[in-house]
């Protein structure tokens, strides 16, 4: 690591803040910060700072992959190193939200970024659990909470105060459904949630 990258990284730790939660996770009743929100505070940062990010998407044996390289104008780079993710069905959603949790703590653990409140958003990617690789609860971790009905799902759907969460809860809650019945009428509820966040 050049002398120029070190100070260059030092000034961009030095800029950015604290997280402060900013969505939530109906599904296990928790909060916190969104992909798209993180992008907003760091990319400006790091940018000023002569760094652009990239994160790779890499898949193997049913795990996700993210890893997250900072590259500085001098020619330099800095690496993460891999982290993996399982999601809990081998689903396009459950896979999605994988990827989307394990780019967001990649950079913010690779950052130095505090997170300020309960953040347990993993639980739509893991399984229910706090633990590690594969899913695993730790020692005295409370069980997986109940499956949602359709009416709450729904309502969840409707509630959601802007796209960003709109397309997070609906691809969390389509994955709880296999009756074609139940999944159109998630649809047709994200559809009109949609129509009206886009209207305002």
């Amino acid at each position: 690591m050049s002398e120029t990258m070190i100070k260059a990284f030092i000034k961009v730790q030095e800029g950015l803040p604290d997280v402060k939660a900013e969505a939530k996770n109906p599904f296990f009743k928790s909060d916190y910060v969104t992909f798209d929100a993180l992008m907003k505070i760091v990319k400006p940062i790091l940018l000023k700072n002569g760094f652009a990010i990239v994160q790779n998407t890499t898949g193997s044996n049913g795990y996700v992959e993210v890893e997250t390289i900072l590259y500085h104008e001098s020619g330099a780079k800095l690496e993460s190193g891999k982290l993996p993710i399982k999601p809990e069905k081998e689903t396009p959603q459950q896979y999605c939200s994988a990827i989307t949790y394990a780019k967001r703590y990649s950079l913010m653990a690779f950052l130095g970024i505090a997170h300020k409140g309960e953040d347990d958003d993993g639980n739509a990617s893991s399984g229910g659990s706090k633990g590690g690789k594969g899913g695993s609860k730790p020692t005295g971790a409370s069980s997986t909470p109940p499956t949602p009905t359709l009416t709450e799902v729904i309502k969840w759907i409707k509630d959601a105060p802007d796209m960003t969460a709109l397309k997070d809860v609906y691809a969390r809650g389509a994955t709880f459904f296999t009756k074609q019945a139940d999944k159109d009428a998630v649809i047709d509820a994200k559809n009109e949630r949609k129509a009206q966040l886009e209207g305002k």
